[in-house]
């Protein structure tokens, strides 16, 4: 009777140790769970995102209120509506004087005394980097269609078409009667001006250039030894 009595104890003992770890480790379960929902809690209040500001949108910042209760902070970069540059608000801002887009010093295109971006200057006045180049040689009194298409590595006969579109959009003229004879005129002086701003960092146009440029300078030593 006593062993079994002593057996009865024992086992209540290994029992109630068993329950006391158990209940141990389920408040130390809860305490951890509370833990991660304190630090969820204070995770929502601060999370905080960056997202880029939309166009013409001058940037800034947006409180919102999370699903769990919390506050989230949208902070608008504002950005170059045409090139993406990251843009701060120390920068000087310029909006195109058509579309109202914000523009970066880089996308700036100045026209008759206001600012565009590239796109609206397209519209404005369509003008392809082929026709550009061509309209910069008659501009320096280069007429001939072999010579234009020389230095610009253009076809002659896509030469012959942009002279047309030129003469069709009143950039040049030709006085000539029995022969060509294209000149500038005021409208292709201002229209150079703006797009020499668009195509200024334009590898092939800066080679151009740079041929146009040794192509002048030979003629006029030509002309001196001639004298």
């Amino acid at each position: 009777m006593s062993d079994d009595r002593s057996r009865l104890t024992n086992t209540l003992q290994m029992l109630d140790q068993a329950f006391s770890q158990l209940n141990a480790r389920l408040t130390e379960i809860e305490n951890r769970l509370s833990q991660l929902e304190t630090e969820q809690q204070t995770q929502a209040i601060l999370e905080e995102h960056r997202i880029v500001e939309g166009q013409g949108l001058l940037g800034g910042k947006t409180l919102l209120s999370s699903p769990r209760g919390g506050i989230q902070r949208l902070t608008h970069v504002m950005v170059c509506d045409a090139c993406g540059l990251k843009m701060s608000e120390e920068t000087d801002l310029t909006i195109c004087h058509s579309c109202r887009r914000k523009l970066c010093e880089s996308c700036i295109i100045r026209h008759e005394n206001k600012s565009f971006c590239y796109e609206c200057l397209k519209v404005m006045i369509p003008l392809t980097k082929k026709a550009y180049k061509i309209l910069v040689c008659i501009s320096k009194e280069i007429t001939s269609i072999r010579t234009i298409s020389e230095l610009t590595h253009i076809s002659k006969e896509e030469v012959r078409d942009s002279i047309t579109y030129l003469l069709d959009q009143g950039l040049i003229e030709d006085k000539g009667i029995f022969f060509p004879n294209r000149k500038i005129v005021e409208a292709g002086i201002v229209t150079i001006s703006a797009y020499r701003q668009a195509y200024n960092k334009d590898g092939d146009v800066t080679q151009f250039e740079t041929e146009l440029e040794e192509h002048l300078t030979e003629k006029l030593q030509s002309n001196v030894e001639v004298l």
